[in-house]
């Protein structure tokens, strides 16, 4: 959620809970879903940008958590402000 009157740009996460954390978006090319890695992640001013399945999302690897917890990720800006805030783990059905 950006509040403020200019847009920001995401630029990167991290956890303690992944090896890596990057930024990817889910597309449909030609009929095939695939997912890409992309540098930023746009949050339009007074708007939002929302990370979920099939679009912007973040890509965890060598994950070290477990369904039920709540992990801390690190949110990188454009403008060089971070923000942390926590997410909870889901199993692959979506439920915790």
């Amino acid at each position: 959620m950006n509040n403020s009157d200019n847009p920001a740009t995401l630029t990167g996460a991290s956890s303690l809970a992944c090896s890596s954390l990057m930024l990817h978006q889910s597309m449909n090319m030609g009929g095939t879903s695939m997912m890409m890695p992309v540098a930023s992640v746009p949050v339009p001013a007074h708007g939002q940008a929302e990370l979920v399945e099939g679009g912007y999302h973040l890509m965890c690897m060598d994950p070290k958590m477990k369904v039920g917890e709540s992990i801390a990720i690190t949110l990188t800006f454009g403008d060089g402000s971070s923000r942390i805030v926590a997410a909870p783990v889901y199993g692959a059905t979506g439920a915790p």
